[in-house]
């Protein structure tokens, strides 16, 4: 269950303490054994303390601590100052930015109060987490907002740039790290316990603050296009749970009359990436060229707050938003926490349906009472957008004909007539 690492600061003291067993041996032989006796006993002696040695050092050293850290050891992290979020103290006001777009603007009118000085509580428990975003977002963050809301909470810890996730924590360190492949049995079964688990209402924190002004509703969809975990072959594999060029298109082009759309796909440039890979794709190249004014994508926003992280800005927006559409991974978990309606391309994963933990129809509908539409084909997903966000009695645009089913195109066919 864990995974054993001598680290640097461990060896010095495993050799210290050989080094004290061996010499206490050698000091205490003319006391305790008589000269004829003395080579054999010696020796399995020896070879005893050596045994009892390399098992305490096992122990010590494998054993991980009560705060839970997964995957990766504190040795060699280094803390990073000013991590916490909003809190008493100077004030941070917004700056003058060159960077626009149509149909998106920059309240300047806002201000934050600055970071606050860490002040961990006396007593309570220090939580640990460098694993997958998706399972922060659905299990270690209610559990440790529960753990704050009865005074247990003494810490956090966390990867860079996730102190705007735990804005209750009285003291979060960020440390700089990767993050760790966790597996979804492994994170279910260490963090999640029912009775423990409390979401924090991440909608109400963010918005009172308004830092957008839209001319249109919002629809914001989350895409990826990144290696995924094999588990027949136990590697990572190519990619699965994406939306494909041809039908990001075709949803664009159906819901860009009627919304602003705001596209994400990180690459893992922008904040503490993990193990899997992202490769290189067209969806960044399709909007420039056919919807480069009627859809954002996050960098142009997050490039109009220099002052703010990667988080606060992407956690802000989110507040203002009510329709997500998003692939299996951080994402879907990301906008489940955000009331509303999201739309959740699901291929293959741990959370679909018939599993354990079936996390889309248990706890994600929890996180923040969202409706949760989990679909597994992309002719489902373009039925679903067209029947929660477009506008009824509306015709959808042609490229989605071909994914309805024989009685709605009848019905277009008449209304047309």
């Amino acid at each position: 269950f864990f995974r054993v690492r001598l680290s640097r600061t461990s060896i010095p003291f495993f050799l210290t303490y050989f080094l004290s067993v061996v010499s206490l041996s050698v000091v205490s032989r003319p006391f305790l054994f008589s000269s004829a006796c003395i080579p054999e006993v010696n020796a399995s002696m020896l070879a005893i303390q050596l045994l009892l040695v390399l098992l305490w050092s096992l122990v010590v050293v494998g054993t991980p601590s009560e705060n839970g850290s997964v995957g990766v050891e504190t040795e060699g992290w280094e803390e990073l100052p000013g991590n916490s979020t909003d809190g008493g103290g100077e004030q941070i006001t917004p700056t003058r930015t060159t960077v626009t777009f149509p149909g998106v603007a920059k309240r300047m009118d806002w201000s934050l109060p600055a970071r606050r000085v860490c002040e961990p509580r006396a007593g309570g428990r220090v939580l640990r987490y460098v694993g997958e975003f998706g399972y922060e977002i659905g299990l270690v963050l209610p559990s440790a907002y529960f753990l704050a809301v009865h005074r247990h909470l003494r810490k956090t810890i966390g990867v860079v740039d996730t102190a705007a996730l735990y804005f209750f924590s009285p003291c979060h360190v960020e440390v700089k790290v990767k993050r760790a492949n966790v597996g979804y049995l492994n994170a279910h079964t260490q963090y999640y316990v029912p009775k423990r688990w409390m979401p924090p209402n991440l909608r109400s924190y963010y918005s009172r603050h308004v830092l957008f002004k839209f001319d249109k509703p919002l629809v914001i969809i989350h895409n990826k296009h990144t290696a995924e975990w094999d588990a027949l072959r136990a590697r990572f594999g190519p990619p699965l749970n994406f939306i494909p060029i041809r039908i990001l298109s075709c949803l664009l082009e159906a819901l860009t009359p009627y919304y602003l759309v705001v596209y994400f796909r990180a690459t893992g440039a922008e904040f503490a990436g993990d193990t899997q890979k992202t490769f290189a794709w067209g969806d960044h190249k399709l909007i420039a060229e056919r919807f480069n004014t009627s859809v954002v994508p996050f960098m142009t926003i997050r490039k109009m707050f220099p002052e703010l992280t990667y988080n606060q800005v992407q956690l802000y927006l989110h507040a203002q938003c009510t329709r997500f559409i998003s692939v299996q991974g951080g994402s879907s978990y990301l906008a489940s926490a955000f009331s509303g309606t999201n739309i959740i391309f699901h291929t293959r994963g741990g959370e679909e349906w018939g599993h354990r933990y079936d996390a889309y129809h248990t706890y994600m509908r929890k996180l923040s009472g969202a409706r949760i539409i989990p679909v597994k084909f992309v002719s489902t997903l373009v039925r679903a957008v067209r029947k929660a966000f477009l506008p009824k009695g509306e015709p959808p645009p042609q490229c989605m004909h071909r994914f309805l089913r024989l009685s709605d195109r009848l019905s277009l066919n008449q209304s047309a007539s």
